[in-house]
C-alpha cells in the first residue's frame, strides 16, 4: 500500500506517469489491467498534455 501513497502524491502534484496509474491500479483493484485499460491510461495521459517526468525536472536540481 506503500507505493500507493508515492503514486497518489504524484498524481496530485500532476507528474504522474501512465506507468504510475497502472500500478496504483493494479495496487487498488488486485488484478493486472487490461490490454484496452492500458491503453486507454496512456491515450488519456497522453492527451492531458502530461509532461514526462525528465522534462519537469527544475534546471539546476
Amino acid at each position: 500500500m506503500k507505493d500507493t501513497m508515492k503514486t497518489e502524491k504524484h498524481l496530485v502534484k500532476g507528474d504522474a506517469s501512465a506507468t504510475d496509474v497502472l500500478a496504483m491500479f493494479k495496487a487498488l483493484t488486485g488484478r493486472t489491467p487490461t490490454k484496452a485499460e492500458e491503453d486507454e491510461v496512456r491515450k488519456l495521459m497522453s492527451s492531458a498534455n502530461v509532461a514526462p517526468r525528465a522534462s519537469r525536472k527544475k534546471p539546476g536540481a
